[in-house]
């Protein structure tokens, strides 16, 4: 049928949405952002402390985490439609 989607085809396109999403948060608030993701272990709390300190480094994650969400998204709709992914 067509128009039918996936649940694992559903499920890439959230993963590339959260990725973009996430990744502008940390770019418009980093310390706000980092500190709203301060559970679980100590050495993960740890590194988010140190990323807190480091709003420039974290402003660059988050700056990388967008640009491969957008290539992902971008790998997924080649794939599906058959198009040349991100062309020059």
């Amino acid at each position: 049928m067509a128009g039918k989607v996936s649940l694992a085809s559903f499920a890439q396109d959230v993963l590339a949405m959260i990725m973009v999403g996430d990744g502008v948060l940390g770019l418009v608030c980093p310390k706000r952002h980092v500190r709203s993701w301060k559970i679980g272990p100590e050495g993960y709390r740890e590194l988010l402390d140190d990323l807190e300190e480091r709003p420039v480094l974290t402003r660059c994650l988050a700056a990388a985490e967008v640009a491969l969400g957008i290539w992902y998204a971008s790998q997924l709709h080649a794939r599906k439609s058959g198009e040349p992914a991100l062309q020059r």
